[in-house]
């Protein structure tokens, strides 16, 4: 891809790769910079971006990867404690659709991650696992531990901390 090519793919994804990142961080200010460092990353490596890759995959896994460095970052760094705020989605009619909300925000970040390519990006599950590092059937596999944690949760009608 040449650079307006490039640059106009980056504006056309941008929106999933700030989703993404809030999905994984709960914090729309971080997704806003890991939207940043991934936009960067993208044009400094764009040459890495071959035929036989998804180039929305490819974005979005530097996105993935740009996020949980963030989250690692953070841990060092346990001197601040004001940790990752959940993002305050805006509120929902159906208490149910806000419970399955809560329930997703408390799951480990590499659920929240693929649940959202899967449900929110509607990405086949093989560009998942391109986006993620992970094969087929551990997409597959972790999609439907997700939705057992969901169920689970909405049965027990404890939309807190999901295991």
């Amino acid at each position: 891809m040449d650079g307006p090519t490039f640059e106009r793919f980056l504006r056309e994804h941008a929106a999933a790769v700030r989703a993404l990142a809030i999905s994984v961080l709960s914090n729309p200010a971080d997704a806003d910079d890991v939207a940043q460092e991934t936009a960067l990353t993208a044009l400094q490596h764009r040459g890495a971006l071959s035929a036989d890759l998804n180039p929305r995959a490819w974005l979005l896994r530097i996105a993935l990867n740009k996020a949980r460095d963030l989250i690692r970052r953070r841990r060092v760094r346990a001197a601040t404690s004001a940790g990752l705020d959940a993002a305050p989605a805006p509120p929902s009619p159906d208490p149910d659709v806000e419970a399955a909300r809560r329930i997703i925000r408390s799951m480990p970040s590499r659920y929240r991650a693929v649940l959202h390519l899967a449900y929110y990006e509607e990405l086949p599950y093989r560009d998942i696992a391109a986006a993620m590092g992970l094969s087929l059937s551990g997409v597959k596999m972790m999609i439907l531990r997700g939705r057992r944690m969901i169920r689970a949760a909405m049965k027990r009608n404890e939309p807190h901390e999901v295991r």
